[in-house]
């Protein structure tokens, strides 16, 4: 009874001092559920989902941009990167303009075709083994560095592998490390590409007046 009295104790204490000092009649908390509530309606009443891939892809390019300026005289193979993103690039500037142009709003399989795609582009980016050392942070683009976690870092983990490489005693074990996670990079992004792709893009044409 003592310990649950005393852990109810600290729980009101808590409440008190966020009421009066950090957020008075909890303010902010109101403001950030009502802002949460409004982007949850907007979603709901939106028919296709409003994430621009093309925007996405372009973020990519200069994320790739900004490891070539950090890192691109140490990486032999850097330009498949380029060349994929380049890649996702194209396919994303195709699909936006199917969704824009060619969709048929008021068929509700088309839009939910369009939905899956935009839901399922942001899959292969999540890296089921984590990060290198780090399996529990699985984005590839956007988790935290461990070089600098207060700021964004271009590709975390091919960053941190790469972090003072030369100082190194073990440099087989640690160009192994980078060469696997590059792989893993290129691996992900041609998968994303390949969800703004048509599923029927790999068929071949066949011309209707042969026999």
């Amino acid at each position: 009874m003592l310990s649950i009295s005393c852990e109810i104790g600290h729980v009101d204490k808590n409440i008190r001092i966020k009421d009066q000092k950090y957020s008075f009649k909890f303010q902010h908390h109101q403001a950030t559920g009502q802002v949460w509530a409004e982007m949850a309606k907007g979603l709901i009443d939106t028919m296709v989902i409003p994430l621009d891939v093309v925007n996405f892809a372009i973020e990519l390019l200069s994320l790739v941009n900004i490891l070539d300026d950090d890192y691109g005289t140490m990486l032999r193979n850097h330009n498949d990167l380029k060349t994929v993103t380049d890649n996702l690039k194209t396919e994303a500037m195709a699909f936006q303009n199917q969704a824009e142009k060619k969709v048929n709003k008021y068929n509700p399989l088309e839009v939910r075709h369009i939905n899956d795609q935009l839901i399922c582009l942001k899959d292969p980016f999540l890296d089921p083994q984590g990060l290198p050392g780090r399996p529990y942070a699985r984005h590839v683009l956007f988790a935290e560095s461990l070089v600098n976690t207060y700021a964004g870092s271009s590709f975390p983990g091919l960053v941190d592998s790469l972090f003072e490489i030369e100082k190194d005693p073990d440099q087989k074990g640690r160009w192994n490390i980078v060469k696997k996670h590059f792989s893993v990079i290129l691996f992900t992004i041609e998968s994303a590409t390949s969800t703004l792709r048509e599923v029927t893009k790999f068929m071949p044409v066949f011309n209707k007046g042969s026999s």
